[in-house]
């Protein structure tokens, strides 16, 4: 083992600096790795310099070291290496009751009422349009007479004529 690298077992360069080298050995510049992840250049920057609190939540500090990692060859420990230690951020509530809560009850009776009513209006259309006595036949015999617009004369001011229906037993519809 030569001094060389018995120092770098001991004295380890940091995350961002490792990065840094890592891209210059790979001949790539910081605008060409942040196309290929398709991530800002702020964000590569920010790696590079361990500005860990720019980068925002644990989960996309992760997420970044990680493809950045990847992309370099680097172990993707690292990733775990950055993100050990970092507190994740206290969740933040917006106004005072959660929506699905809903209070003592009221949103949900509203939930409830709206369907009985929603329902109920379905079921009164069912029956409305579904009763057999809706539409019923004309007794069997003669119907009621009908006027007729068009019979007569062909139309040159001769009086209309009245047209006759009948039904007969098995239903059927005559016009006389």
């Amino acid at each position: 083992m030569t001094i060389e690298s018995f120092q770098d077992s001991l004295f380890e360069d940091p995350i961002g600096l490792r990065f840094r080298h890592a891209r210059e050995k790979a001949r790539l510049s910081l605008e060409a790795v942040a196309q290929q992840l398709k991530l800002p250049v702020a964000v590569l920057d920010a790696i590079e310099r361990e500005d860990w609190p720019r980068l925002g939540a644990p989960i996309f500090l992760r997420s970044y070291v990680g493809s950045y990692a990847r992309l370099l060859g680097l172990p993707e420990s690292l990733a775990d290496e950055v993100v050990r230690g970092k507190p994740t951020p206290p969740l933040a509530t917006i106004g005072g009751l959660s929506v699905s809560r809903g209070g003592p009850g009221g949103i949900h009776l509203g939930y409830l009422l709206m369907t009985v009513l929603i329902v109920a209006a379905v079921l009164a259309a069912a029956f409305v349009y579904q009763s057999p006595g809706k539409l019923a036949p004309l007794p069997a015999g003669e119907g009621e007479a009908l006027p007729n617009a068009r019979a007569g004369s062909g139309g040159g001011g001769g009086e209309a004529k009245a047209a006759r229906f009948t039904v007969s037993s098995d239903g059927r519809i005559a016009r006389h």
